[in-house]
């Protein structure tokens, strides 16, 4: 016995008895519904010969689409199925006749059964077959056949078989000869082909320039293909002076050496190409040819496209031997142009970051600057930014637009930026600038951002003015309140830099509607209430009691205001009622208004003047709310200056100055209008502890609870009703802050619990 079939040979054996009787199926139905499309279908799925051979000789045929015979010649891809369906054809005399077969052309594909072997990729065999039986290449909708086997890639051996059966041809094509030509420079690359068609009397030289000069720009071009038209006639060094050709030369991708050195051999000179270099790069990037253009004499510093050599290599990423083959010739490195250092820009995949690192850093030692958007990508690199500051160790390339402090700012290189803060502060770049989109300051963009706590402090603390606006009248708390900011960071803008949450911009909004939280909305009010309280005082005309005359009106102020504010009294001041008489009504009242409140939005320059000629010497430090409330912490301490009395029990009373309740308390400055002047007590009605009253009055000054104040927990309440029997102004809310206090009070005693 033989061997047992082993399980996979039964499973073919079975697979291949199961596709013979679908095959049967097929060919049972043949004849049922358009027997011409079933052959089709048959030779489209590549059907055994065997099985259409059967369909034919059983005549199962009676009709078929003269359209349909190109489509099926198409299929066929070995003689036998040709020959059978064409013979098939030829024993049906009613159905069509052999030579209609052959040579007519189908009305779909518009082409004859040449074009249409040709289209296909046929063999020759096909081809020749074809050929044999009579059907003749002749041109088909005014496209010549031999132009449609050229333009095709055809190979030599069938275009020299088109040839032999057109005896003809040389006349038939002559109007097609230089279109011809060509597109056999275009199309084809056997140099085989090429020396055909000369033999068969094409002049390469009948075309003149274009028929050399463009058709290589298309085409692989080697030194045999130069020699062959070199005998042909064609002088390089006279095709207008070589410039023509050989820029067409070395725009190719497959330009050599070889063949530049012939080009030089025949006489051509590169010395007169300009854009030689650059587009040789945009073509062809062979590092070869760069080292023989440059050896030539060509400029390494011409542009193309506003780019020189040196940047496309910068910018296309090329390897590091290009960018120090041209430096090393004579190309210039740009150092703050626009396209100064774009390889630091994006990441490509073309060379490592490693080799983009060493690249980068020898352009530097050149004297090239990196720009924001390329130090931007190393630091998301690297997380380092050391490498970002050894990378800036020349300086930066800045456009107006571009700044680096800005690119900082924006979060570029995190929330928490402070080694590249410093650095910009090392090269000298300005906190204040308003360079920006929108003339926003590098403060704006930082809170815009949420930049972290210390970032947003040393911003403060090198220049940056919170009150500063852009050009829609926003200050930085406007950003730092629509998007979010940590409160922390935000006291940090209202103590250290005085920024103002009330100034209104082009929208006619403040930073403050943009506080969602009820609590943290009361305490920033709580924060600024003096400086609004003052500022409400200043509007109450009718509380004053001394006149100052200007070149153009009269105004009232109240004479405590400038104890307080200059420690000197009006009688000490004997010009002070004369000088505002050169100034006009409106400039007085600027100066006066920050006088009372610290805020200075317009006449600035004036209103130093006439703070400098009072002997006030440092403007800044007595404007906003820090330096109001210092002024008043320096009042608190003067008893002697105090012109007020609270009586309290026990013959027990507290000073305090009456310009102080004037400003900070509903309830006095109602009363002031209503009582004489020269009122100087009131007692107590609250009822309260002498210790409460004590920390109310300085409250009033400091408009602050200190730490040390909650030691004692019974006062808190007996603070809160003080505050509301003498009914503070809307801004100053004292539970607020106590509250605020304590929350954090705990969370401290909870964490060293913990």
């Amino acid at each position: 016995m033989g061997p047992t079939p082993s399980k996979i040979e039964r499973e073919e054996k079975r697979k291949a008895l199961t596709k013979k009787k679908e095959m049967e199926k097929d060919i049972r139905i043949i004849s049922e519904t358009e027997p011409d499309r079933r052959i089709y279908n048959m030779l489209r799925y590549h059907y055994p010969y065997e099985s259409i051979s059967e369909i034919i000789k059983r005549d199962l045929i009676k009709e078929i689409e003269p359209n349909v015979i190109i489509q099926l010649l198409r299929l066929c891809d070995d003689l036998r199925t040709y020959d059978l369906i064409l013979t098939f054809f030829e024993d049906h005399d009613s159905l069509l006749n052999q030579e209609w077969i052959i040579q007519e052309r189908s009305q779909t594909t518009r082409m004859n059964s040449i074009m249409a072997a040709i289209y296909h990729k046929k063999t020759i065999k096909i081809i020749e077959w074809l050929l044999k039986n009579n059907s003749r290449p002749t041109e088909c909708y005014g496209v010549n056949t031999l132009y449609y086997a050229v333009k095709n890639g055809c190979s030599g051996e069938i275009i020299n078989l088109l040839i032999s059966y057109m005896p003809k041809w040389k006349e038939e094509t002559k109007s097609l000869k230089p279109s011809l030509l060509k597109t056999a420079f275009n199309h084809f690359q056997d140099i085989n082909f090429i020396k055909t068609l000369i033999q068969n009397g094409f002049k390469l030289n009948d075309n003149e320039l274009n028929t050399v000069s463009y058709t290589f720009s298309q085409m692989p071009i080697t030194t045999e293909r130069l020699k062959l038209l070199k005998e042909q006639g064609i002088i390089y060094s006279e095709i207008d002076n070589g410039i023509e050709f050989l820029k067409r030369v070395c725009l190719l991708k497959y330009c050599t050496v070889d063949v530049l050195q012939f080009l030089v051999e025949e006489g051509c000179s590169f010395e007169k190409e300009k854009y030689m270099i650059i587009r040789s790069l945009m073509e062809c990037g062979d590092y070869d040819v760069l080292i023989f253009l440059l050896k030539q004499g060509c400029d390494p510093n011409s542009t193309c496209f506003r780019l020189t050599p040196l940047v496309y290599c910068v910018v296309h990423e090329f390897e590091l031997k290009f960018i120090r083959a041209l430096i090393e010739n004579g190309a210039k490195v740009q150092k703050r142009s626009g396209s100064s250092f774009f390889l630091l820009d994006a990441p490509t995949t073309k060379i490592t970051f490693e080799k983009r690192m060493e690249i980068s850093n020898y352009l530097i030692d050149q004297g090239m600057l990196p720009i924001s958007r390329g130090l931007e990508y190393i630091y998301k690199e690297t997380k380092d930014y050391g490498t970002v500051i050894d990378l800036c160790r020349n300086g930066i390339s800045e456009s107006k637009d571009s700044k680096f402090l800005y690119w900082v700012c924006k979060g570029a290189f995190g929330k928490n930026p402070l080694p590249l803060l410093k650095l910009s502060k090392k090269l000298k770049q300005d906190f204040c600038s308003t360079a920006y989109n929108n003339k926003s300051s590098p403060l704006h963009i930082a809170c815009m951002k949420k930049l972290e706590y210390q970032s947003i402090k040393y911003l403060l603390k090198n220049g940056a003015d919170p009150n500063q606006l852009n050009d829609f009248n926003d200050t930085c708390l406007h950003y730092a309140f629509s998007n979010g900011v940590p409160a922390r960071t935000i006291f940090l803008l209202l103590e250290m830099g005085n920024a103002d949450p009330f100034i209104i911009n082009t929208d006619n909004v403040k930073p403050i509607y943009f506080v969602k939280d009820p609590d943290l909305k009361e305490l920033i009010i709580s924060y600024n209430s003096v400086v609004e309280d003052f500022h409400n005082l200043f509007t109450r005309s009718e509380l004053t009691n001394c006149s100052i005359e200007a070149s153009d009106g009269k105004m009232g102020i109240h004479k405590e205001i400038l104890e307080l504010r200059l420690g000197k009294t009006l009688e000490q001041m004997d010009f002070f009622l004369d000088m505002f008489k050169q100034y006009n009504i409106k400039e007085t009242k600027d100066f006066f208004r920050w006088l009372y409140c610290g805020i200075c939005s317009e006449n600035k320059e004036i209103v130093i003047e006439i703070a400098q000629k009072l002997g006030i010497d440092n403007f800044e430090q007595k404007s906003n709310r820090s330096g109001l409330i210092s002024d008043l912490k320096i009042w608190y301490s003067n008893d002697d200056s105090k012109n007020f009395k609270i009586k309290i029990k026990k013959g027990k009373f507290v000073k305090v100055h009456k310009l102080v309740l004037l400003a900070r308390s509903e309830l006095f400055r109602g009363m002031f209008v209503s009582i004489s002047e020269n009122e100087n007590s009131v007692s107590d009605y609250t009822g309260k502890s002498a210790k409460a009253l004590e920390l109310f009055i300085k409250f009033l000054y400091f408009d602050e609870i200190g730490k040390d104040q909650m030691i004692q927990k019974n006062i808190v309440s007996q603070l809160n009703d003080v505050s509301e029997y003498y009914q503070l102004s809307s801004g100053a809310r004292i539970n607020i802050q106590l509250e605020f206090i304590e929350e954090k009070r705990n969370k401290k005693l909870q964490r060293i619990k913990n």
